[in-house]
C-alpha cells in the first residue's frame, strides 16, 4: 500500500535523527537498499509479501514516535528510568529485522525461503552481528553498541519466540511490543480482507484464534 521508495526515504530520513546511532543506521540502510526495496519479512505468518520488510519496519518506526511522546511528556509517579531514549528505540525499530536479509532468500515477487545461515543462526543473531561490525567501523562506543545489539537480540521477547535475550531496558520492551502489534495487525488486516462483514475466518496460526469482521467494517 506504500511505495518502497517512499518507505525507504522515510526510514533513511528518520535514521538521520537517531543521534549517536544515526551514521550506523544510515550506512546499513545505504548498503542494503537494493534488497530492502523488495524483501519480504517472512516466509509465512505476516508481511510475507514484496516490500513486506520495509512496510513492517515503516509502520513500527512511525508508531515508536507516538509511544515515546506519551512516556516522555507525562509526569511519572516513580523515580528511576524517566525518559525513553527515542533515538535508541527508533534505531532499534529500523534495524530489528535487518538480519532477515540473510535469514531469508527472497525473490523479486516477495516469495521467501529460509537460507542455511538463517536456519542455523536466526535473524536476531545475524542482525546483531551486522550491527556490531558497522557500529565499530563508525566508532560508536561500546555501551551504545551493546544497547543497540540488545534491542535486536531481544525484540522477539521470549526465548520460545527465538529471542536470544529477554528485554532488559524499557526501550527493548517497547520494541518487542511494537513488533507484536504490527505483526498481529497485519494478520487481522489480511484475514478481514478475505471475508465479508459479519463473517468469521478460519483459525489463524499466528493469532491462535479465528478473526471476526464486524458488520460495520466496510470496504476501505
Amino acid at each position: 500500500p506504500v511505495k518502497s521508495e517512499e518507505m525507504y526515504n522515510f526510514l533513511y530520513k528518520t535514521a538521520g535523527r537517531c543521534g549517536v546511532y544515526a551514521s550506523t543506521v544510515k550506512k546499513i540502510l545505504d548498503d542494503n537498499k537494493d534488497h530492502l526495496m523488495f524483501w519480504g519479512a517472512g516466509k509465512a505468518v505476516h508481511h510475507n509479501i514484496r516490500g513486506g520488510l520495509l512496510y513492517h519496519t515503516y509502520r513500527m518506526t512511525k508508531t515508536a514516535a507516538y509511544i515515546t511522546s506519551v512516556y516522555n511528556k507525562e509526569p511519572s509517579m516513580l523515580k528511576g528510568c524517566r525518559d525513553i531514549n527515542t533515538e535508541l528505540l527508533v534505531a532499534g525499530c529500523i534495524l530489528h529485522d535487518i538480519g532477515k536479509l540473510y535469514e531469508l532468500d527472497t525473490n523479486t515477487f516477495g516469495a521467501a525461503e529460509y537460507t542455511m545461515k538463517g536456519s542455523l543462526m536466526g535473524h536476531g543473531f545475524i542482525g546483531a552481528e551486522m550491527i556490531g561490525r558497522y557500529a565499530r567501523a563508525e566508532k560508536l562506543d561500546d555501551e551504545n553498541i551493546t544497547l543497540l545489539q540488545h534491542m535486536v537480540l531481544s525484540h522477539n521477547g521470549k526465548y520460545e519466540y527465538q529471542a536470544v535475550a529477554l528485554p532488559a531496558i524499557p526501550e527493548a520492551m517497547i520494541l518487542h511490543n511494537l513488533d507484536m502489534i504490527d505483526a498481529q495487525m497485519y494478520m487481522f488486516e489480511e484475514q478481514e480482507a478475505a471475508i465479508n462483514p459479519g463473517e468469521m475466518s478460519g483459525r489463524v496460526f499466528g493469532l491462535e484464534q479465528r478473526v471476526y469482521r464486524p458488520s460495520w467494517r466496510k470496504e476501505a
